[in-house]
């Protein structure tokens, strides 16, 4: 990677005019390069995230193995990485992926992994298991039956907490069985039902393909994560500083 702020920065803006520019993640790339120029509150939540893995996997961070699913810039993977973790990250879209892969490297760090993949895709054999996987943004942009099956291939791969951010509904207006169990929220619409595969994976802040996404109530959140294995659900409504009908949720696994 180059050495000098201007040769980082020249290389960080040609990303950019490929790629567009980081919509989330404020990445310290070296000295004093961002990806993101401007504070916000990427750190805030980066913080509470490693306070939480310390908290709940009681051992050194060289030995954690972090999955970050829908990782968008990689940001988060990025920095359980600079702390000494194992990080893998799964993102669908390929221009995100190769923001990611950059700031890794101009980090320069080599205990971060990034695979262009669909996280529904998620399982064990591919993946291996982990001690923490992040769900950032990403289930409430998935559609019934696909959020509970996600969900259920997060429970299988991970071994201790998984920290999920996500929306809920407090509008239900839909119903959904899975396993013999109802579970509640409504309906979002993601896209035009008459784009194509490419106008979609275009639309950064939205799902890969599904039209429709099911947003679920707090209530069937959490019963959903006690039936794929968790043992314990904690939930956090610090979110909705940064957003309403948001919650962040410490789903944890016996140790």
């Amino acid at each position: 990677m180059p050495e000098s702020s201007a040769a980082l920065i020249a290389a960080r803006d040609e990303i950019v005019r490929r790629c567009g520019p980081w919509t989330a993640h404020r990445i310290a790339l070296a000295g004093d390069v961002y990806t993101i120029d401007e504070p916000n509150g990427f750190d805030i939540r980066v913080a509470a995230y490693i306070r939480w893995v310390s908290y709940f996997v009681r051992k050194p961070m060289a030995e954690v193995r972090t999955l970050d699913l829908a990782c968008l810039e990689g940001g988060f993977a990025i920095e359980m990485a600079r702390r000494g973790a194992t990080a893998v990250g799964i993102e669908g879209r390929e221009q995100a992926v190769e923001k990611a892969v950059f700031a890794a490297r101009a980090a320069q760090l080599d205990n971060v992994a990034f695979f262009l993949d669909d996280v529904r895709n998620l399982n064990r054999d591919r993946y291996g298991s982990f001690d923490v996987t992040f769900c950032n943004g990403i289930l409430y942009h998935l559609d019934a039956p696909d959020v509970f099956d996600f969900v259920a291939r997060v429970a299988d791969v991970t071994t201790r907490v998984a920290l999920i951010d996500t929306h809920i509904s407090k509008t239900p207006n839909r119903s959904e069985r899975w396993r013999g169990k109802e579970y509640i929220g409504h309906s979002i619409d993601e896209h035009d039902p008459s784009t194509t595969r490419e106008q979609r994976l275009a639309s950064g802040w939205a799902s890969l393909d599904n039209p429709r996404s099911f947003w679920l109530t707090q209530r069937s959140l959490v019963s959903l994560l006690y039936e794929v294995g968790f043992a314990d659900v904690l939930l956090a409504d610090w979110a909705n500083l940064f957003e309403a009908n948001r919650v962040q949720v410490l789903a944890i696994k016996p140790e």
